[in-house]
C-alpha cells in the first residue's frame, strides 16, 4: 500500500542539536528574503530545519511563539514542493523585524528561500555532472 504524503514536520527533521547549529553558523551560507533570514549548509544526513525569533527584537513571548508557529506552518505547507529535493541541507530560519508581520508575507519569504535553495542545489548538482573525469 502506498503511503500518502503528510504535511507534518516530524522530530527527525527538526534542528535541535547545539553542535549542528554551531557548525551551521560557522560554515553555512545565508539567504535573506525580508522578513526572514535563512542560514543553511549542506551536510550528509537528512533535511533538518530550525526556527528562531530574537527575544531582544520581540519582547512578548506570546508574539514570539506566534511568529515561530507561522514560520513552521509556512515551511510545513511548502515542504511537499521543495524539501524532498533538499536532503542533506540544514536550514535555520531567523525572523528579523521588530514587529509582527502577517502570515502571507512570512509564507512568501519562506517559499522564496526554499526556491533559492532548490535552485542552488540544482546548479551545484549540474556542476558536478559536467566535471570531467580524472
Amino acid at each position: 500500500m502506498e503511503k500518502a504524503f503528510t504535511h507534518s514536520l516530524p522530530r527527525r527533521n527538526r534542528l535541535k542539536q547545539k553542535r549542528l547549529i554551531d557548525q551551521l553558523f560557522e560554515s553555512g551560507q545565508s539567504c535573506r528574503q525580508h522578513p526572514v533570514l535563512a542560514v543553511y549548509g549542506e551536510f550528509d544526513d537528512a533535511f533538518q530545519v530550525g526556527f528562531s525569533v530574537s527575544k531582544r527584537r520581540i519582547r512578548s513571548a506570546v508574539v514570539r511563539n506566534r511568529i515561530r508557529r507561522r514560520l513552521r506552518e509556512a515551511l510545513r505547507l511548502h515542504k511537499a514542493d521543495w524539501c524532498a529535493d533538499l536532503a542533506g541541507f540544514k536550514v535555520m530560519f531567523i525572523y528579523l523585524p521588530h514587529t509582527e508581520w502577517e502570515y502571507a508575507a512570512i509564507a512568501r519569504a519562506v517559499s522564496r528561500i526554499l526556491q533559492a535553495l532548490h535552485k542552488e542545489k540544482a546548479d551545484r548538482d549540474k556542476g558536478h555532472e559536467k566535471a570531467p573525469p580524472p
